[in-house]
């Protein structure tokens, strides 16, 4: 698993973003994926210009462990609809969101442990308007995530990780799989593709960054 220290390089510093996107020249979007680690890819350009703003070596920059973790989410119950009326009214609700959470951690590409979650709604969710105006601001889901495996998830990142970067790297994936999988789930089940827009929330992965 590979994470790289922007944010961590930037505080030690007490280097805000703003700055050091006009210091280097580096996009501020592209800082912003970087120091959430929210980037597929990173230029050799981009990593040398860090490394000598940050006076760091790519060593000092990037994180690896041989330990991954894969994020794998199965919808298992989903009860959503969409409908407009003849004066456009219209009205989309949740009712129910439920789903496995398998966190499969790896060594080398060796599987050593299997987590399995499970995540369900906090509580139904109606978002409601008229034509283009929304009457509500109803279209974000929360959705929690509980941890009663043996072991449990803290107890395997425990066994295998130490680095809160990697945490960072992999809470923001998770989040990304989570949005993706939750609102196609609600677009099925409400044959419409109007949850597309919608922000699903949760407290993340059920492990503590110390």
């Amino acid at each position: 698993m590979i994470s790289n220290k922007l944010a961590t390089l930037m505080a030690e510093r007490k280097i805000k973003a703003t700055r050091l996107s006009s210091d280097t020249g580096i996009a501020r979007s592209t800082i912003s994926s970087l120091t959430n680690n929210d980037s597929k890819m990173i230029q050799f350009d981009t990593i040398n210009t860090l490394c000598q703003y940050l006076n760091v070596t790519p060593a000092d920059f990037f994180i690896y462990s041989p330990y991954d973790v894969s994020i794998d989410i199965e919808t298992t119950k989903v009860d959503a609809y969409s409908y407009t009326n003849e004066v456009l009214e219209w009205e989309q609700k949740v009712q129910v969101y439920e789903a496995d959470v398998f966190a499969k951690f790896t060594k080398r590409g060796q599987t050593i442990s299997v987590v399995e979650m499970s995540a369900k709604l906090d509580s139904p969710v109606t978002h409601k308007g008229a034509e283009d105006f929304p009457l509500d601001e109803n279209d974000e889901i929360d959705i929690n995530i509980d941890d009663s495996s043996s072991p449990t998830f803290q107890e395997a990142w425990d066994k295998y990780f130490s680095e809160i970067e990697l945490l960072s790297s992999l809470e923001t994936k998770f989040r990304q799989i989570l949005q993706e999988k939750v609102t196609a789930a609600l677009n099925t089940a409400s044959d419409s593709t109007d949850f597309s827009s919608w922000t699903v929330s949760t407290l993340g992965l059920p492990v503590l960054p110390f």
